[in-house]
């Protein structure tokens, strides 16, 4: 079914529901207390100071791909404190000594619907406001899995300045019991 809501200005290029899958993240890893700092404000310095060091992991799977991973304490909501890692995903299967100061997280298997966004990181909040206020409130077919998201960079990240950079933006979800399978929003 096409979805025809608003796409932030054009900013949102794509949503669709993915079969996720397992992920081995290794990188560093911060407590976001929003009563303290803006995330947007915390995460870029996160970002630069894991860039410095991400040549020290071993086993990275994917060399120009890095992941942002948001872990969260229930109840899930607006304005809450959350863990972020700054990360690249690794081989899960073998115990590779890390550097100092980093860990290893693990992404389990689930539904995601992966939105896909271009523009600069100043504007990665109406990612989650899309999802939460456009894409979810129209279909009927998933409910939301709240203790954590992603983001994945790849080579079409540019830069955080750069209004041509595409990220993916991972939200978990599971299907309803009782669904049909006819209420679910995507488009491409």
């Amino acid at each position: 079914m096409e979805h025809s809501a608003n796409t932030a200005g054009g900013r949102i290029l794509g949503a669709v529901v993915v079969q996720g899958r397992r992920r081995q993240v290794a990188g560093l890893e911060y407590a976001v207390c929003q009563q303290q700092k803006k995330p947007q404000e915390v995460i870029p310095m996160f970002w630069q100071a894991f860039m410095e060091r991400i040549d020290e992991i071993p086993g990275r799977l994917e060399k120009s791909c890095t992941i942002g991973l948001y872990l969260y304490e229930p109840p899930f909501g607006p304005g809450q404190d959350f863990r972020y890692m700054a990360g690249v995903e690794v081989a899960g299967d073998e115990a590779v000594p890390l550097p100092e100061g980093m860990v290893t997280r693990t992404i389990e298997e689930a539904d995601c619907v992966v939105v896909t966004y271009r523009g600069k990181a100043e504007d990665f909040g109406i990612v989650w406001d899309w999802f939460h206020g456009e894409w979810f409130p129209q279909q009927s077919e998933y409910d939301a899995v709240d203790h954590f998201e992603f983001e994945r960079h790849d080579e079409r990240y540019l830069g955080g300045d750069q209004e041509e950079s595409v990220f993916e933006m991972y939200f978990p979800v599971k299907r309803r019991a009782a669904s049909s399978g006819s209420g679910l929003p995507s488009f491409q």
